[in-house]
């Protein structure tokens, strides 16, 4: 399999100086934490495409396995490009075996390919408000997870706005993710997607520490080697970077944090705010 040297220097934000020969052997692979075997709530967490969530939030998501929630990923835009097995295969190798969790595909078409088929946005959004309704009606979910749609990837912006609508709908409990790595590198297209959400939405971060789970997290986008192929070393200085990115935003910003401590930040819905610490209890808001 072939390096995507330009996705590298994406992901990273520098130049790929040096040919890297190294990856992980997934197969082998072991997580340090364990999966409960009493479920006390259900979390639905959409993703526009494969690796998105455990790019964006996975220090997080390990958390709720963690602590004990119930965890399914709808993965929406499956449907598209030589590597769409590669991909899926992937995915459930990270949802079903690491996480233990449950992995859905919603076999919608990826933007580059619906532009070639002349597939209309507007049918595109209402095929995910319609998946999007249709399995939270399936799943009765407690909580809501998705995109805030930073970086305006048309998929990303769809599953935004459709989220919104059947939150809205539904009186359900919902929290934004910051997409990876977009909400890493143009800070114009962050807050141009924070101000969209707060338009619709009364949202407020919340800043949830995930030093202990760094490595986890680490490992698994290493498992998404169809997307991109780093050694360990480069998997765990892109995501303590911005972890402390974070870090240094919510101090910044007067929250109390860890001096030293690694964090994902997430959005909710602010007349939500006593519900989160079922989820993410060393959350800081």
């Amino acid at each position: 399999m072939k390096w995507n040297n330009n996705f590298v220097s994406f992901l990273t934000n520098r130049d790929l100086k040096s040919d890297i020969t190294e990856c992980t052997d997934i197969k082998k692979m072991k997580l340090s934490v364990s999966v409960p075997a009493k479920k006390m709530g259900r979390v639905l967490l959409i993703e526009p495409h494969s690796d998105d969530l455990v790019l964006s939030m996975g220090g997080s998501i390990l958390q709720l396995v963690k602590n004990g929630l119930d965890i399914v990923c709808l993965c929406v835009f499956s449907n598209g490009g030589q590597l769409e097995k590669a991909r899926k295969d992937e995915g459930r190798y990270v949802w079903r075996e690491l996480l233990g969790g449950r992995l859905l595909f919603g076999e919608l078409t990826d933007y580059a390919y619906r532009k070639e088929k002349g597939i209309a946005e507007m049918h595109a959004y209402r095929e995910c408000v319609s998946i999007v309704q249709r399995t939270m009606s399936e799943f009765k979910p407690d909580f809501l997870i998705g995109p805030m749609g930073i970086g305006e990837h048309m998929d990303h912006v769809l599953i935004n706005n459709a989220l919104v609508n059947v939150a809205k709908r539904n009186c359900a409990k919902i929290f934004f993710y910051e997409d990876f790595p977009y909400a890493n590198r143009d800070k114009y297209y962050y807050m141009k997607a924070l101000n969209r959400v707060k338009s619709q939405y009364d949202i407020s971060p919340l800043y949830n520490p995930i030093t202990e789970q760094i490595g986890d997290k680490a490992k698994l986008n290493m498992v998404y080697q169809s997307q991109y192929q780093l050694v360990w070393e480069e998997v765990m200085d892109l995501f303590k970077n911005y972890g402390k990115a974070i870090r240094y935003e919510g101090i910044y910003m007067k929250k109390s944090l860890d001096l030293f401590g690694l964090y994902e930040r997430l959005w909710f819905h602010t007349a939500d705010y006593d519900n989160f610490s079922i989820l993410f209890p060393n959350g800081v808001y």
